[in-house]
C-alpha cells in the first residue's frame, strides 16, 4: 500500500496528512468518524485499530480510506462513486463492533463494497494503477511480469 508507506513514518515523506481529515461514514452519522492524522490513517490501513483483519467492517474502513485518499490525490472516482456513497451511508449507522451482529446479507454487502474498493485501489477498475517510478532503486515497482522498473515495458501506466 502506497498510503501506508508514505505517511512519514519511514524514509518516505508524509503525503497523507495533506488530504486529511477524511470521513469514514457521512460527517453527520452517529457511527461515522473522521481520520484526522497520518498515524490513525496508517493504523486503519494496517487494520490494527477499529477491529481486526477478520472483521469485514475493519477491512471496509481500510479500503474506503485508501480509495478516498486516491480520490483526494486526483484519481477519477466514476467506477466506485456509488460504492463509496453506499458504504458511507452504511458506516453512518454501523461500526466495527456491529460486524458479528449483522445478518449474512449485510455481511456479504460489506464484503462486496470492500472487494470493489480493493479492485479500484489496485487499479483493476477505475483509472488504473500508478506508482513511484522515479525511485531509481532498480527494483520492479510496476507489478507486471517483467523484471524492469520501466512502466512502459510490459505495463500500461496510467497517471492519476
Amino acid at each position: 500500500g502506497y498510503w501506508k508507506n508514505h505517511a512519514g513514518f519511514g524514509p518516505q515523506d508524509d503525503v497523507v496528512s495533506q488530504y486529511l481529515p477524511i470521513w469514514l461514514g457521512n460527517d453527520d452519522g452517529d457511527m461515522s468518524f473522521a481520520v484526522t492524522d497520518a498515524r490513525i490513517a496508517v493504523d486503519i490501513l494496517h487494520q490494527h485499530t477499529y477491529g481486526e483483519p477478520s472483521n469485514g467492517i475493519t477491512k471496509l474502513y481500510a479500503q474506503l480510506l485508501a480509495a478516498k485518499l486516491n480520490i483526494a490525490a486526483g484519481a477519477n472516482d466514476d467506477a466506485i462513486e456509488e460504492v463509496i456513497t453506499d458504504a458511507d451511508d452504511f458506516l453512518s449507522m454501523y461500526d466495527w463492533e456491529d460486524w458479528y451482529d449483522l445478518g449474512w446479507e449485510d455481511r456479504e454487502t460489506v464484503l462486496y463494497w470492500k472487494d470493489m474498493l480493493d479492485s479500484y485501489n489496485n487499479g483493476h477498475i477505475g483509472p488504473g494503477y500508478c506508482d513511484d517510478y522515479d525511485d531509481d532503486d532498480n527494483d520492479d515497482d510496476d507489478d507486471d511480469d517483467d523484471d524492469s522498473d520501466d512502466p512502459d515495458n510490459g505495463f500500461e501506466y496510467t497517471n492519476k
